[in-house]
């Protein structure tokens, strides 16, 4: 049976946008109150394409949080999901080229948004286990010891279905061993990517180098214990949050008809397959 392809939105492939340098402090937003998912946004109208509709549609959609996450938090997340054709508009495109550039005073409008988001991801378990990311172009060299990815990290599972990127670029695969995952699919547009997202300021070693092919090379890299964001308790996280430890969850998707239908899921992740780099690489 072949394997159903599909579109992986440009996050999965910004490795190489990496500085691979140290966070400027960001603990300073976790001090504002939390606002609601619209008025996180109303700074940003500027910036997004489609403003005017993302918070309906989020809160639409999320319709049943799971792990103690309120709709404006479920929403957060949702939001940083959703594709547009205009990519260079996106939430994830403008909030990460503002947390790599290093210039504080470009985080101000993403302050309270970046706030909700932070806060929703942390009520999420921590997964360990092994994840995916990719860069254009061959970025081994960028790679030598210890290195800092300053935006957050959208990774790919074992489960993720993925598009075919063509047979004339070069790539560089990150393989991670991750220890605080955070596994976002049931708050996904695109459930199918099973995308594992890594909080800004992860450190990370390198563990090993190999070419895979000409045109596609591997980096192997370890997570770090030791992070630079702050912990959940400086984000202003309520103080009856329990953190469930287990990594089964039920994913929710919103089907044609508008029912809500739910999946028994799991974050743990296997090696990756040979027929999973195929159907990212066509080598």
């Amino acid at each position: 049976m072949e394997t159903e392809l599909f579109y992986v939105p440009e996050r999965f492939f910004d490795a190489h946008q990496e500085l691979l340098q140290k966070l400027p402090s960001i603990e300073d937003y976790g001090k504002k109150p939390l606002v609601t998912l619209e008025k996180a946004l109303e700074p940003l109208r500027p910036l997004i394409d489609n403003f005017e509709i993302l918070p309906w549609t989020a809160k639409s959609i999320m319709r049943q949080p799971t792990y103690d996450l309120n709709y404006d938090e479920a929403g957060a997340i949702y939001l940083y999901t959703i594709w547009r054709s205009k990519e260079d508009q996106t939430i994830p495109s403008q909030l990460n080229k503002a947390l790599r550039s290093g210039e504080r005073n470009r985080l101000n409008a993403w302050s309270s948004y970046l706030h909700l988001l932070v806060v929703a991801l942390n009520k999420l378990p921590p997964m360990r286990g092994t994840i995916w990311r990719y860069g254009r172009g061959d970025v081994t060299n960028n790679y030598q010891k210890d290195c800092i990815w300053l935006g957050f990290s959208s990774c790919v599972g074992p489960m993720s279905n993925v598009t075919n990127q063509g047979k004339d670029s070069v790539y560089t695969v990150f393989e991670i061993k991750c220890i605080n995952g955070k596994a976002i699919c049931n708050y996904s547009e695109f459930p199918q990517d099973d995308e594992v997202i890594l909080m800004p300021g992860t450190r990370l070693r390198v563990m090993r180098k190999e070419d895979l092919t000409t045109r596609l090379k591997k980096i192997y890299l370890q997570e770090d214990e030791n992070q630079l964001l702050a912990k959940p308790s400086a984000w202003s996280l309520p103080i009856d949050i329990t953190y469930r430890t287990e990594q089964d969850f039920k994913m929710t998707i919103m089907q044609p008809n508008g029912e809500i239908k739910s999946l028994q899921s799991s974050s743990k992740c296997f090696g990756i397959e040979q027929d999973v780099l195929d159907n990212i690489f066509d080598y």
